[in-house]
């Protein structure tokens, strides 16, 4: 077998992806099944020989013992404390982030007050104001606890962390004391992280200091939601997002500083293997770091012994550590980072050889755009899973954002050592400056164009997908058995299943009409579209506003009505995209808008053929019901004020509806 690790890897982590979605029942059954599989084969000698069908159903089976295992002794008794009102002691362990309605920490508690509660156990506690202590200070506290999801992929990537309570802060009280022992170095990274974070801010300033941390650290808190999807539009937040890119440029400059000083061998190796380290704490220790720190350590240690690395099976093996834990896998991060550099191991190498140019320049371009392609093509899958959209601009810019992000590491790395001296402070300000100011600009102005991102959330698009995958497995089988490639015309007709598919979306699109709830923080919106016309009712946070917005401009819709519901983005949605209907308790908002305005009271209005929409609002109590095709859907206060954990889209006919539940972890 010449990829051991790859078959592990890819096997485990396939295993834990669909385990993922099923009930415990569904696990136990599975582990049977390939326990039973694997023995079979054993038995085969002909299979046994070739390895590679024992040594996947063996993995497969490991994966679901891990996934049992951390089912009965971490989820299920930490989820029993969900609805219930504690007395624990905690300490901070992060640092704070901003919220809309003001702060979340990442805490662990040393106490609970419960009977047979487990302990040491790690949260996410929001609070309406900042807490006044320190990292590691330890706080007597009483929290009400809640579950983040009741799977892995409902949680947001916060199984992937650890964490399956969130809590509500309702009391604290410090206890003068901290944390000792190994905690006081996270202590000190935490410190040097809160210390970058305000240099950027007060020296470089806005948005391109936001940006400039936002590379070096993964940090995106200070960072303008309008710059952060701007980002989003074009397909570059992986440029913020600290994984094997960033890692990547950086311990490949100091490898470079080191071999020009001559320095040996050993200790060139052991300085940046040091130097990951160093760079995966200061970055917060986040599971992408670890992933990429893998990754790296592998390339490292083998040029220590002067060997190659396979790089499929460096893969296969990061993945196999990071399967370690059963959650991992339904990180998007996770997801996202694995399939990209699947792609760049398999699908670039073939597109990379089919450029003929002479030309060294246009040259790196075309194999930077194959780059883009490569990992586009492999993503794929996840964005359609994950976001329900991807950014088509993202494979064109990256020939340009790439590069940039690049010098502004770089340079971010030497402001952030040498900021002290008056002279290199000058000069790295400079340049993060006028760097992370292009980059801005250039998403800021791709940003705006409808092609910049594509919905893909229809389900013909899975199906498009499953057809692919189909055809390129019944391929690698038959190169298996009987030796003959037929890889081309797999190719061919997929690339025919592609153009049939989408005539069929958009045909499809047209006979439909979407109900789209739009996720928020501590809220939810809701857009109703068909091929023609939107309505828009209670906008409250930007990226609401922001999405609206995208959908409305990127189908070229009129905007038949907007209920605003006393936020301010209701309006800036009316003023950027027009409406011909403003519902409304203040008359004042209506005065510079060109449209017809209706005072929030109770109306029934058909807006267009297969939508009426009836409307009720008394005594500061909204309620809207949305007859669609003679499906009925009802919007209360309550509705929109609890906030659903990713955003959901109903697809409307006169037969009835589907639901498909998508940008689980959007913005």
């Amino acid at each position: 077998m010449k990829r051991p690790f790859a078959v592990i890897g890819f096997s485990s982590a396939l295993t834990l992806i669909i385990l993922n979605f099923l009930s415990i029942k569904w696990a136990l059954a599975a582990f049977v099944a390939v326990s039973v599989l694997f023995v079979i084969f054993l038995a085969n000698q002909t299979i046994r020989k070739a390895a590679v069908l024992p040594v996947s159903m063996l993995s497969a089976a490991l994966a679901c013992l891990i996934f049992i295992v951390s089912y009965y002794n971490v989820f299920l008794p930490q989820t029993a404390l969900s609805e219930q009102t504690v007395n624990a002691e905690i300490y901070i362990v992060d640092v704070a982030e901003k919220t809309e309605n003001g702060y979340s920490y990442t805490v662990k508690t040393r106490s609970l007050d419960l009977p047979d509660a487990p302990q040491n156990i790690k949260l996410t506690v929001y609070s309406d104001s900042r807490i006044d202590a320190q990292s590691y200070e330890i706080l007597n506290t009483k929290i009400s606890l809640f579950s983040t999801g009741s799977n892995a992929f409902e949680s947001r990537g916060t199984f992937d962390d650890g964490i399956f309570l969130s809590g509500y802060l309702r009391t604290y009280r410090s206890l003068g004391t901290k944390i000792g022992g190994i905690t006081r170095v996270n202590q000190s990274f935490i410190e040097l992280r809160d210390q970058l974070s305000s240099r950027f801010s007060t020296l470089v300033g806005g948005d391109e200091g936001a940006l400039s941390l936002a590379v070096l650290t993964g940090n995106t808190a200070s960072l303008s939601d309008a710059a952060y999807n701007n980002f989003k539009a074009c397909g570059a937040t992986h440029l913020m997002a600290v994984s094997g890119f960033n890692l990547a440029v950086l311990t490949g400059m100091l490898y470079k500083i080191l071999r020009r000083m001559l320095v040996p061998k050993v200790p060139l190796i052991l300085v940046c293997s040091a130097s990951v380290w160093f760079y995966v704490l200061l970055a917060g220790f986040s599971s992408s770091m670890i992933r990429a720190a893998v990754m790296m350590l592998v390339f490292l240690l083998s040029k220590l012994f002067n060997e190659r690395t396979d790089s499929l099976n460096s893969l296969g093996f990061a993945a196999f550590l990071i399967c370690l834990d059963p959650y991992a896998v339904t990180d998007a991060g996770a997801l996202l980072t694995f399939t990209a550099v699947l792609g760049l191991i398999t699908v670039n190498p073939f597109l990379i050889s089919k450029v003929r140019c002479k030309n060294k320049i246009i040259k790196n371009v075309l194999q930077t755009i194959c780059s883009s392609v490569s990992v586009f093509v492999t993503t794929f899958p996840v964005m359609y899973f994950m976001f329900g959209e991807v950014s088509i601009a993202g494979i064109f810019l990256n020939v340009v954002l790439i590069p940039l992000s690049e010098v502004l590491m770089i340079t971010a790395v030497f402001f952030s050592a040498f900021s002290s001296f008056g002279v290199i402070r000058s000069v790295t300000v400079f340049i993060l400056k006028t760097v992370s100011g292009a980059m801005l600009g250039i998403t800021e102005y791709f940003a705006r164009f409808s092609f910049s991102k594509v919905t893909i959330s229809s389900q013909f698009f899975a199906l498009l997908i499953f057809c692919v995958f189909v055809l390129f497995a019944v391929a690698f089988l038959i190169k298996g058995f009987s030796g003959s490639r037929v890889f081309k015309p797999c190719a061919a007709l997929s690339c025919v299943f592609a153009l049939l598919i989408s005539v069929f979306s958009v045909g499809y699109s047209s006979n439909h009409t979407f109900l789209h709830v739009l996720h928020g923080e501590y809220s939810n919106a809701v857009i109703v579209y068909n091929q023609d016309y939107a309505l828009v009712l209670g906008l409250k946070e930007y990226n609401q506003y922001y999405t609206a917005q995208k959908i409305i401009d990127s189908n070229d819709l009129n905007t038949a009505m907007i209920i605003d519901y006393g936020g301010e983005y209701s309006f800036a949605l009316a003023q950027e995209s027009g409406c011909l209907n403003f519902v409304t308790e203040n008359k004042e908002k209506t005065e510079s808008l060109n449209c017809n305005f209706i005072i929030a009271g109770q109306f029934t209005n058909t807006l267009w053929n297969g939508l009426t929409v009836s409307y009720t609002g008394q005594n500061g109590q909204q309620t809207v019901l949305l007859n669609i095709e003679n499906t009925s859907f009802e919007f209360t206060e309550y509705d929109l004020a609890n906030a659903e954990k990713y955003d959901i889209i109903y697809t409307v006919n006169d037969k009835g509806y589907s639901r498909k539940g998508v940008n689980r972890w959007a913005g």
